[in-house]
């Protein structure tokens, strides 16, 4: 199977199914055709009743004919109706036109894909790469979470918007579209015009998810968060070649040129980053986009450090959910072999260490602090009840035995004779007790750094 480059044979864009004026289930008007590829058209079209501007996806008559694809195409759209991301495009219904067709609807976005940020001639800052990636992780923090795999990361799949602050919002569209349970039978793919539709893009798919998409898993779509963030840097994908089969052996044959080669103010920390996530071993890619947040969150804007705090709680949410309910049909959540189903919580984070840590501190001084207040206003009250002399020492509590003689108040001493001295419960040897001890622990070292093995192991 091979499959030329886009800017030598561009395929010709779909005919559209739907005209302008039709109306999709007796809700939604067609109003312009947008695009598509070799999979869907896309559609803006308008509620009737509502009036509220909407994008509708219609599956391609030549992959309705696949066997379970109209079956996985509603199963899949079904599933993005519970997502509640922000990062996510909202899916708000679905359905089959009176022909057969499955469609789904979406929220329209207004804005560009990533896809033509790279084909601009002004470069996109490391920060904003790492930002935009971040983003996406978070998306795919929920997605993942329910067992979803994307398996079409690229560019062009993340859309690039406005949030309702007025600041770029990533959002992920097409998510788990192009899935297959199994790869298609030569039958089928020989049917398809284009079939690395279906399986995903050759210049962001891992070298797995070529050899046989049932082989692709959570760490398939971090490889091609690394894909994204490397065009991104470099503006050009990190395997480049004219075929399918090129592109899968320059990925096989070696490693990606590092991004700070190609590009000056890419820090080589984060060439390390990029390129452990396009490891050719999954084994050796982060296990889940958790660890590769935290990872990126150092290059990134302010509030990284919390936004991959964040990708953590949402992916362990997402699991236990899922834990709960059970899996969605036929959707298989398959963790990397090997891999624990916790991800790291914020104590990972040095920072949230720190704080937890001054927190833990505050609290008992605090509680030191009131017990210090309890023990002397103890002292006050008993010594001005026994000698009207306010003194600051905290004497202990002492208890008069029953066989003691009530205390009477002393008669008045002859001037001649010299006033006894009385010993103060303090001064009494062996009723001194020691003030409470606060017991502060000591600062937990920092986890030594591991050393970083070889990134990538050239395959014969």
């Amino acid at each position: 199977m091979s499959a030329a480059p886009a800017e030598d044979h561009a395929p010709a864009p779909p005919t559209p199914l739907l005209s302008p004026g039709d109306v999709v289930d007796g809700r939604y008007r067609i109003e312009a055709f947008l695009g598509g590829g070799g999979m869907a058209c896309i559609y803006r079209a308008t509620h009737v009743v509502l009036e509220q501007p909407v994008a509708i996806k219609v599956i391609c008559p030549l992959i309705r004919g696949v066997p379970g694809m109209a079956q996985r195409f509603l199963r899949e759209a079904r599933a993005a109706t519970q997502l509640k991301s922000e990062h996510v495009a909202r899916v708000t219904d679905v359905g089959t036109m009176a022909d057969g067709a499955p469609f789904m609807v979406m929220e329209y976005l207004e804005g560009r894909d990533l896809d033509t940020l790279v084909e601009d001639a002004a470069e996109t800052s490391v920060e904003d790469a790492v930002d935009y990636v971040l983003q996406a992780c978070e998306a795919l923090g929920e997605v993942h979470g329910r067992g979803i795999v994307h398996r079409d990361l690229k560019p062009a799949n993340l859309f690039l918007t406005r949030g309702a602050d007025g600041l770029p919002c990533v959002k992920l569209i097409d998510f788990g579209i192009s899935r297959s349970d199994s790869p298609l039978s030569p039958k089928d793919a020989i049917a398809l015009t284009q079939p690395d539709t279906v399986m995903g893009s050759p210049r962001y798919m891992s070298p797995e998810q070529m050899e046989s998409a049932a082989k692709a898993d959570v760490r398939s779509d971090i490889y091609g968060v690394g894909a994204v963030i490397y065009e991104l840097l470099t503006k050009r994908a990190p395997h480049e070649g004219d075929t399918f089969l090129d592109i899968y052996a320059a990925a096989t044959l070696g490693p990606a040129e590092p991004p700070s080669s190609v590009r000056a103010d890419v820090p080589r920390a984060l060439d390390e980053i990029i390129l452990r996530c396009l490891h050719l071993e999954p084994d050796q890619r982060f296990a889940d986009v958790a660890a590769l947040a935290i990872a990126l969150a150092p290059f990134g804007p302010e509030g990284s450090l919390a936004r991959a705090d964040g990708i953590a709680r949402i992916l362990e949410s997402s699991r236990a959910r899922m834990r709960e309910g059970g899996t969605d049909e036929g959707q298989t959540a398959r963790p990397p072999s090997g891999s624990s189903s916790k991800i790291r919580r914020r104590g990972a984070s040095a920072h949230t260490v720190r704080r937890r840590r001054v927190v833990r501190v505050a609290l008992l001084g605090i509680t030191a602090a009131l017990a210090g207040l309890v023990f002397g206003g103890r002292a006050l009250y008993a010594r001005g009840e026994a000698n009207g002399i306010a003194s600051t020492e905290a004497p202990p509590s002492l208890t008069i035995p029953p066989r003691w003689p009530a205390l009477q108040k002393p008669e008045p001493l002859p001037a001649n004779v010299a006033t006894p001295v009385v010993a103060t419960p303090a001064a009494i040897p062996g009723t001194a007790r020691p003030q409470p001890r606060v017991y502060v622990p000591a600062p937990a070292p920092n986890p030594a750094p591991a050393d970083e093995s070889k990134l990538f192991e050239d395959r014969k």
